[in-house]
């Protein structure tokens, strides 16, 4: 899984790990040698992708999109594209999660989550599984059931509540514009990520705000 901004080194990084993970000897030296970047591709391809059932996930991929759906990186646009080709006969799959048309790529629209794959998503979190059936209710309609909106209300209400009880419009509360987002967002599956991402990183200190906007 690739989440957010992210270009064609990191790709192939992402998948070196999975291989020298798997204790694939010709991909463990590939990062260390130095080999230019189509060299440590094709060493991928044929000491790994090609052999494995390989998944690659890309989250949040419009960060990396122009409005109008095309790269703004070209090598990774190079990238996707060749292995587009190269795994279209093989068992491996690409799947991109974002707003936006990909030139050349088949798109599906997903529905929001049922109400019963929601439960299911929230019994996989840590703290909102505290929440009472009425208060999961109301955030399965507020939110649409968005997973991401889910993992990040959970880190959140981890850090406001820790063990004591809470109720969703008390959790709500903590994030500023949330409520009037709800009340006027454009579809049922509106994306509140920045809103929530901008509310954790108030949790940061001097010195890791200082790092992350190193």
């Amino acid at each position: 899984i690739l989440r957010g901004s992210t270009s064609a080194e990191m790709v192939l990084r992402k998948i070196h790990q999975q291989a020298a993970a798997k204790g694939i000897e010709e991909a463990k030296g590939i990062f260390s040698s130095p080999v230019e970047y189509k060299e440590k591709l094709k060493m991928l391809l044929e000491n790994f992708i090609y052999k494995q059932k390989l998944l690659l996930v890309f989250e949040d991929f419009d960060e990396n999109q122009t409005t109008e759906g095309k790269l703004g990186n070209e090598r990774l646009n190079e990238l996707i594209l060749y292995l587009k080709d190269e795994l279209k006969d093989k068992d491996s799959l690409m799947i991109f999660c974002t707003r936006e048309e990909i030139p050349k790529f088949t798109s599906i629209e997903i529905p929001p989550l049922s109400w019963h794959e929601f439960l299911k998503l929230i019994d996989r979190t840590s703290v909102l599984k505290r929440l009472k059936e009425k208060s999961l209710k109301t955030f399965y309609f507020d939110m649409g059931g968005y997973p991401r909106a889910v993992e990040l209300f959970d880190i959140i209400a981890h850090h406001q509540f820790g063990d004591n009880p809470f109720e969703w419009t008390k959790l709500r509360k903590q994030v500023p514009q949330l409520t009037e987002r709800i009340l006027h967002k454009d579809t049922e599956t509106a994306d509140f990520s920045y809103l929530l991402m901008e509310t954790l990183l108030d949790y940061l200190n001097d010195n890791q705000q200082q790092l992350l906007n190193t």
